[in-house]
């Protein structure tokens, strides 16, 4: 079997944020892996795409982010 996608999610915390283009560039480098990050986020923050796919997902009213955040993985 060969994994060819690694997925990450993120919501608007920016502490989070800032380990997604290392994090990224590992994979996509070190282990030739493509890393998708979903991006679940109430605003208009943009994420760096350049080692990776970003897809950025509107966050749902009534249920905490960071919960949306852990459930993208599954989505």
């Amino acid at each position: 079997m060969k994994i060819d996608k690694v997925i990450h999610s993120v919501d608007d915390n920016l502490f989070y944020q800032e380990f997604w283009p290392i994090v990224s560039k590992v994979w996509k480098v070190g282990f030739n892996i493509e890393p998708v990050l979903i991006h679940v986020s109430s605003g208009k923050t943009e994420i760096e795409s350049e080692y990776g796919t970003v897809h950025k997902i509107d966050e749902v009213e009534g249920v905490p982010i960071h919960t949306q955040s852990q459930m993208a993985r599954l989505w």
